[in-house]
């Protein structure tokens, strides 16, 4: 039985692992380690019938699994490893303080470990949940107050946006959420999760400003499928002096009802400037 739910957790860990999936999808990814990595540890102790065996071959295989990233086209993540440790540490936990079958079920024996092993399994699993329920109430909460689609003084808000320039997230000064741009790509925010249905709108808004300097090109793009390229976008010039900049949602081709992705980026041509973004929405 463990090593079917091993399985199918490792199935499901590796069809979610999207490159530019939506937010929430990215976390369940990761935090799919944690269960992933509980259930190797368990399946170690069985097959070795100790932990003092089960716990440094659990580790081997927590380090081996990241460093082999190192070698294709993936990076290594210290988060990964980390997720991958607290589901080891979590399967002992559950052992030692649930299983029937632990070691020591005579009266008073492991009493102790027990005390220990039963609240830290509960205080652990909330660690490694927090994340996941944390964005799937954001989603929640911005799905509420569509058709606003980000405000920079709300945390539900921007715990949906991606981003792969560098943010200040110190959202409660009045500078919004600002943005380095650099030369990666797509210098600017992504609002990746589905953001409801844009019948009967036809401007998507941004207030926002840039720093002092030259008036700055930013583009706004849409993708309307997962996986399809970025082929929607219009373009409106940002000044130094806080407005709401305007696209019509025509010029954007707008094809359906729903809209997977949200783009606000600009290029790197502008790379050093700082973009200030407060709030997007829909009217």
């Amino acid at each position: 039985m463990v090593a079917a739910l091993l399985l199918l957790l490792l199935t499901a860990q590796q069809l979610l692992s999207v490159p530019g999936d939506s937010v929430i999808r990215l976390t369940l990814h990761n935090t799919l380690h944690v269960p992933w990595f509980f259930l190797i540890t368990l399946l170690l102790h069985r097959l070795l019938g100790s932990w003092r065996q089960a716990i440094p071959v659990a580790l081997l295989i927590a380090l081996g699994s990241e460093g082999v990233q190192l070698l294709t086209d993936r990076e290594a993540d210290l988060l990964d490893l980390t997720r991958n440790l607290l589901g080891g540490v979590l399967a002992w936990c559950w052992h030692t303080g649930f299983s029937k079958n632990r070691a020591g079920n005579a009266a008073g024996e492991s009493s102790g470990l027990e005390r220990i092993a039963r609240p830290l399994f509960v205080a652990l699993l909330c660690l490694a949940a927090g994340p996941l329920l944390w964005n799937m109430t954001a989603w929640a909460s911005l799905h509420h107050k569509f058709p606003e689609l980000l405000n920079s003084e709300s945390a539900f808000s921007i715990a949906l946006v991606r981003t792969e320039t560098t943010v200040d997230h110190n959202h409660r000064t009045r500078l919004g959420l600002q943005l380095t741009v650099d030369d990666k790509p797509w210098p600017g925010i992504h609002l990746t999760d589905p953001v409801g249905n844009w019948q009967g709108y036809t401007s998507l808004v941004c207030d926002c400003s840039v720093d002092p300097g030259p008036p700055l090109d930013v583009f706004v793009g849409l993708l309307l499928k997962p996986g399809d390229g970025l082929t929607n976008f219009a373009i409106a010039t940002v000044t130094e002096n806080r407005r709401n900049v305007r696209w019509d949602i025509q010029d954007l081709s707008h094809e359906g009802d729903q809209i997977h992705d949200v783009f606000v980026y600009t290029t790197g041509e502008y790379a050093g400037r700082k973009l200030n973004i407060h709030r997007i929405w829909l009217e």
